[in-house]
């Protein structure tokens, strides 16, 4: 599986995102981090809900704020 982490530069948010992610998942889900700040779509879609985190086989999304149980699910789904 493959998830995608919206995230922009210095955003501590999108660190602990990130963090709480690899750990529920482990090395089991390739996570990818989009930095949307370069996008202006992607910054008008995710710019104030980031980090989002997306699967990209069917693209369900969850957005900050999520936790390890959202996580978990989003996974399994």
């Amino acid at each position: 599986m493959r998830l995608l982490l919206y995230t922009k530069p210095v955003c501590h948010l999108c660190d602990e995102a990130r963090d709480m992610v690899r750990e529920v998942v482990g090395g089991d889900v390739l996570l990818e981090e989009v930095d949307i700040s370069n996008d202006e779509m992607l910054t008008g879609r995710y710019g104030k809900s980031i980090p989002v985190l997306r699967r990209a086989d069917d693209g369900t999304e969850i957005a900050w704020p999520f936790g390890p149980g959202d996580v978990a699910q989003l996974v399994s789904m």
